[in-house]
């Protein structure tokens, strides 16, 4: 199966704009259906849904990866992109309103080029804020954690309602999705308790057999990941613990008061002298290796059937 959704995935790469990521969508809730699972939109905003598989009130344990994809942008933008994300939005608005202001009151008969300028930054914040958004020249991102997902619904179900699977959101636009969701959540008294439910956030994982668990805040949790991971693993696969930096913009930082941890595979971690690891991570996630899907699931599996004896209690 993992072939067929790798092949069915290709016409739905592209999920930025509000057309591509509905037809991501109900491409998605049609393999649910198919399955018998129930799907819901979790919340409903017009320009930030998160697709939930299952019953995301009673499950204790919620397996996430982020669907949207981001305008490719230089790699200096990329790393920090939530950050230049802001600064550019408040940048484009605010140059075009300042030499607008500048020239009606220096030049008014410029005062035509002061609007073109002003137009043309108001332009520039719409497309930058995703109101407008980029059509051409996207990012291949993440499709192996949305496969991943796919392929344990398809293996797993929801394991006996213990599990359900979203599908986030504005990850690219600053964690908007991840936030509501949270948000929502504690609203609606889904967590309160840290160890109410534990988060597993999938994020990268097709290409290298190098695999990180990173967390904001250590817990036993994240311990016990690493100790199935290592008894199960196959020869080749190695992971490491990674505690989050303040560069690194991910959705399970919008879990970080609750058990929470992400999953992501990298083409090579280097140790230098214990002092910090360089990781190297693939541009694009446009190829994925079966074998990491399938190894990624039946780990996840033995560490969710085998919950109470890992100390998930």
């Amino acid at each position: 199966m993992i072939r067929k959704y790798y092949e069915d995935l290709t016409f739905y790469q592209r999920r930025l704009t509000q057309s591509q990521k509905r037809a991501f969508r109900d491409f998605i809730q049609k393999q649910a259906h198919d399955l018998n699972l129930k799907t819901s939109l979790f919340p409903e905003r017009k320009r930030c849904k998160n697709l939930i598989v299952g019953d995301l009130k009673n499950a204790k344990y919620v397996i996430c990866a982020h669907y949207d994809t981001p305008p490719r942008l230089p790699m200096f933008i990329e790393r920090n992109y939530a950050y230049c994300h802001t600064l550019l939005e408040f940048l484009s608005l605010g140059l075009g309103t300042l030499i607008f202001a500048l020239l009606t009151i220096l030049v008014p008969k410029l005062l035509w080029l002061g609007i073109i300028m002003l137009v043309l930054g108001i332009y520039g914040f719409l497309r930058i804020s995703g109101i407008i958004p980029f059509a051409r020249r996207l990012s291949y991102n993440n499709t192996s954690g949305v496969l991943t997902l796919l392929n344990m619904m398809s293996d797993y179900k929801t394991f006996k309602n213990e599990v359900a699977y979203v599908f986030i959101d504005g990850k690219e636009n600053n964690l908007k999705g991840s936030k509501i969701l949270s948000k929502m959540m504690q609203e609606q008294r889904m967590i309160v308790g840290k160890e109410d439910k534990k988060f597993i956030f999938i994020d990268h994982v097709g290409i290298g057999k190098d695999f990180a668990i990173s967390w904001y805040r250590e817990t036993r949790f994240v311990q016990k990941l690493k100790e199935v991971f290592e008894q199960y693993s196959k020869k080749g696969y190695s992971v490491i613990l990674k505690e989050d930096s303040k560069s690194d913009v991910n959705d399970y930082l919008s879990f970080k008061r609750f058990d929470h941890a992400s999953i992501t595979c990298y083409k090579a971690v280097k140790d230098y002298g214990g002092y910090f690891n360089y990781f190297i991570k693939p541009k694009r996630d446009d190829y994925v290796d079966e074998s990491n899907i399938e190894f990624l699931s039946m780990f996840l599996k033995e560490y969710i059937d085998n919950g109470n004896e890992y100390g998930n209690k």
